[in-house]
């Protein structure tokens, strides 16, 4: 077949249109793969809002459009893009459109979820506690919790009848009195002023006033063996006078049910035992939430029974000039791995062989502050382990001591309170003590103030 010159010539320019477009495609402009991050609501409920996005082939700078309108003109360089003060109110839908400043065709259009503040609302930690019933059968109840939002207050609703509004910042709050008549199921509903889905309900149940003669008492409880799966069970049983026909069981954070006094003794389980749970429980009459009587189990350990370590030793060495010491740690094994795990006080002092024993720790900081203990964990099995208190140890003052404690009790006055008096001798000392209790601090106080008098205490 033979080509004109007009022929090849059109051939040519057919083949040069061909690899321009092969080439133009190669290096096509494309936006894509958007992201994008949120802030928390302000107290006005709004929030910012940064975009990202991957580019390529692109310009040196791209239009941003946001619900159609242009917001601006901005360089790829100066991405992630900030969207300010938008509105959080569950309704409002947002668009945005990011164009090509050089081409109008390289584009990507994105469309959000309508945005609420709701998810930034949470109240977790509920505590709630109940008073003591006055000589006109009405109590108190006290409740605190956490917060976190934009909002700065909350309203208190008591069986739908809204009882107040409230700052965050006042928590704990004391509300009341009720009448506790044994019939009135007493609900307490937390709800923040903004957002209504942010809520909590305290559910107090029916409080008695009248029935002083409801007493638990005797607490007895037996534990089952473990089992193949390393749980156990408990039998409970105790004594009641002039209580109603049924107690609820918790203990934990955990709600274990309503039972018949008539049930008694009940079975509780199957219960973990981990070594690590402290078990407790307490029962509580139905109709008087202030008829109640607590059981504390402990830690149970169901071991291999294999597996066992014993006879404790622990032996303190003297303190240095920087006020430090070493302690060396010894205890028998039988049926163990070949190697343990020591661990104190938040602190892994590391993984040892049974064959190193006795062992060294330290140096380790004589402050008269912390009680030293430590547990000494098997490798293979976690539930195989031995526990040490060596307690606190002061290696700055070698001739302070305090002795002879004694406490006097004061009367309990009209609002339930009382008084303690504290005298004790003291040897060696500095010319003050701080005095702590119950997770308390009850400040600093001078010997030359000894007696000293705490409270009021709550009977």
């Amino acid at each position: 077949m033979k080509f004109t010159p007009f022929s090849r010539r059109i051939l040519l320019l057919v083949c040069f249109w061909i690899i321009n477009i092969q080439i133009s495609s190669s290096q096509e402009c494309s936006i894509s793969n958007i992201k994008f991050e949120r802030t928390f609501c302000d107290t006005n409920y709004r929030f910012n809002l940064f975009i990202k996005f991957e580019y390529k082939n692109t310009g040196e700078c791209f239009k941003a459009f946001w619900n159609d309108s242009l917001i601006g003109e901005y360089r790829y360089s100066q991405l992630p893009l900030k969207i300010e003060n938008l509105k959080a109110d569950c309704k409002t839908e947002y668009k945005i459109q990011i164009k090509d400043c050089h081409n109008e065709n390289c584009t990507l259009v994105k469309e959000f979820d309508r945005f609420c503040c709701e998810s930034d609302c949470s109240i977790t930690e509920p505590k709630y506690e109940v008073s003591k019933c006055d000589s006109s059968n009405q109590f108190f109840a006290w409740i605190n919790f956490k917060h976190q939002g934009p909002s700065n207050c909350f309203t208190v609703y008591q069986n739908s009848n809204k009882i107040g509004n409230y700052k965050y910042t006042d928590l704990p709050i004391k509300l009341g009195p009720f009448n506790g008549d044994c019939t009135t199921e007493y609900k307490l509903s937390v709800r923040d002023c903004h957002i209504d889905s942010c809520s909590y309900l305290f559910n107090l149940g029916k409080i008695c006033c009248e029935q002083k003669d409801c007493k638990l008492s005797e607490p007895k409880m037996e534990k089952s063996d473990c089992d193949d799966q390393g749980n156990f069970y408990v039998f409970i049983k105790f004594a009641h006078q002039g209580a109603g026909d049924c107690f609820r069981l918790r203990g934990n954070g955990h709600d274990y049910g309503e039972f018949k006094y008539s049930q008694l003794p009940i079975k509780i389980g199957p219960l973990k035992g981990d070594c690590t749970t402290a078990y407790e429980f307490i029962a509580i009459d139905c109709h008087n939430e202030l008829c109640r009587l607590e059981f504390n189990l402990g830690k149970v350990c169901c071991e291999q029974k294999d597996c066992k370590l014993s006879e404790p030793k622990m032996e303190k060495s003297d303190c240095d000039d920087q006020g430090n010491f070493y302690v060396f740690i010894k205890f028998a094994h039988q049926g163990a791995g070949d190697c343990f795990r020591l661990r104190g006080n938040g602190h892994d002092y590391g993984e040892f062989k049974y064959s190193q024993l006795p062992i060294k720790i330290g140096p380790l900081k004589g402050d008269c502050t912390t009680a030293y203990e430590f547990i000494a964990i098997d490798c293979h099995n976690e539930l195989c382990r031995l526990e040490f208190n060596l307690g606190k140890v002061c290696c700055e003052q070698k001739d302070c001591k305090l002795s002879e404690p004694k406490m006097e009790k004061s009367d309990c006055d009209d609002q339930g309170n009382f008084y303690v008096f504290i005298k004790f001798a003291h040897q060696g000392a500095g010319d003050c003590f701080r005095l702590r209790g119950n997770g308390h601090d009850y400040g600093e106080f001078k010997y030359s103030q000894l007696p000293i008098k705490i409270g009021p205490l709550k009977g």
